[in-house]
C-alpha cells in the first residue's frame, strides 16, 4: 500500500515568518505604543467620569466643583506612554498631582493610575490583553 502525502509548505513559510515576527522586539515595542495609547485614552475619560482606575467616584472637591478639572493643568499633565516594551505612567510638572492622587490629611485621594499594591483594573488589563491578541493576529496573518 503507498500513501502519498502533500503538505503545502507555503503555508507553514507564512505562519513561521509570522511567528518570528511576533517574537521580535520591534513587535514588542509596537504592541506596547498601540497600549499606551489606549490606555492615554481611558486615563482622560477618567478624568471626564470623575473616576479612579477602578471605576470607583472621586470624592467631590469641598468647592463643589469636579475634582481635576478645574485649571485643566492636572488633566494635561498625565501622560501614558511607551517607552521600548515598557510603559510609563506620570503626572509631571503640577507639583500637586502626588496630593490629588494620594490624598493628604485634609484631601481625600483620587487616584490616576493604578495601585501597584492592588494590581491592574479589570478594564486595563482587558485592553493590554485585547491589544496584543490584535496584534499577535495581524502579524501571524501577514496583515
Amino acid at each position: 500500500m503507498k500513501v502519498k502525502v502533500e503538505v503545502d509548505t507555503k503555508a507553514l513559510a507564512a505562519l513561521s515568518l509570522g511567528l518570528s515576527t511576533v517574537a521580535s522586539g520591534e513587535t514588542a515595542r509596537a504592541i506596547t505604543r498601540e497600549i499606551a495609547g489606549e490606555l492615554d485614552a481611558l486615563v482622560r475619560e477618567q478624568f471626564q467620569r470623575g473616576r479612579d482606575p477602578y471605576g470607583v467616584p472621586w470624592e467631590a472637591p469641598k468647592d463643589g466643583g469636579r475634582p481635576g478639572v478645574r485649571s485643566g493643568k492636572l488633566k494635561g499633565s498625565v501622560s501614558v506612554r511607551a517607552a521600548g516594551n515598557r510603559i510609563l505612567l506620570s503626572a509631571s510638572g503640577v507639583p500637586y498631582a502626588r496630593f490629588f492622587s494620594r490624598g493628604t490629611s485634609r484631601m481625600a485621594a483620587r487616584p490616576i493610575f493604578p495601585e501597584a499594591s492592588i494590581g491592574l483594573p479589570p478594564k486595563w488589563r482587558d485592553i493590554i490583553d485585547k491589544a496584543a491578541r490584535r496584534y499577535v493576529r495581524r502579524a501571524v496573518k501577514g496583515r
